[in-house]
């Protein structure tokens, strides 16, 4: 009941403002352009942070959740952790659009911060199931639902399709671009996936 009667009131009492997009528009045009879309770059930069001691996973409150952050795993833990904020227009739909008892489909959670949001408003009544295929960032996604006391998520470690089967994920060993359809680097590796009407049928 508490949980309900408090909806975000992180997001709800503060919108987001003209500074959150500004500052997740630079985060795109200096880090993004000029560091994390070069491999060579991000190498340098994640040798770079240890040495500013930002190497190690601390508790950061993002948007009224707590999430694990290490800003030298990826980039959209890196953006977190800088700046507290994460596609603004998204937040934005959130804040507006989804109501207590309403049931969301996050597909492709990652470490779950718009899961976690979805599952503060929508409350006991409400449902979120998330579905992330890449078992370290499932994980990730396991340890934040926990940190934050969320009963009602349903994690899923899937990706989905319009056919059942494996799929071959690529992996981007130094950011977060993890994908079936781009190519990352060297390293691949194999996803359950399924439809999303059998899987939540069998839900």
């Amino acid at each position: 009941m508490e949980q309900e009667q408090g909806i975000s009131e992180a997001m709800r009492i503060k919108p987001v403002d003209l500074f959150d997009k500004l500052k997740v528009w630079l985060f795109g045009q200096i880090i993004w352009r000029l560091v994390y879309r070069s491999a060579s770059t991000r190498w340098l930069l994640h040798r770079i942070l240890p040495i500013l001691r930002c190497n190690k996973p601390k508790e950061r409150k993002v948007l009224g959740q707590k999430l694990l952050l290490n800003p030298n795993r990826s980039v959209l833990e890196m953006k977190l952790w800088l700046l507290g904020m994460y596609e603004p227009e998204v937040v934005d739909y959130f804040n507006t659009e989804v109501s207590p008892g309403q049931i969301i489909v996050d597909i492709g959670a990652n470490i779950g911060l718009f899961t976690l949001m979805g599952a503060e408003i929508v409350g006991q009544q409400g449902r979120v199931i998330a579905y992330e295929p890449h078992p370290d960032t499932f994980q990730e996604l396991c340890g934040n639902i926990e940190r934050n006391g969320y009963a009602n998520v349903m994690p899923v470690q899937c990706a989905l399709s319009d056919t059942p089967g494996i799929l071959r994920m690529n992996v981007c060993s130094d950011c977060d671009l993890n994908s079936v359809a781009l190519r990352a680097d060297q390293k691949v590796i194999d996803v359950s996936a399924k439809t999303l009407d059998a899987s939540l049928k069998e839900l």
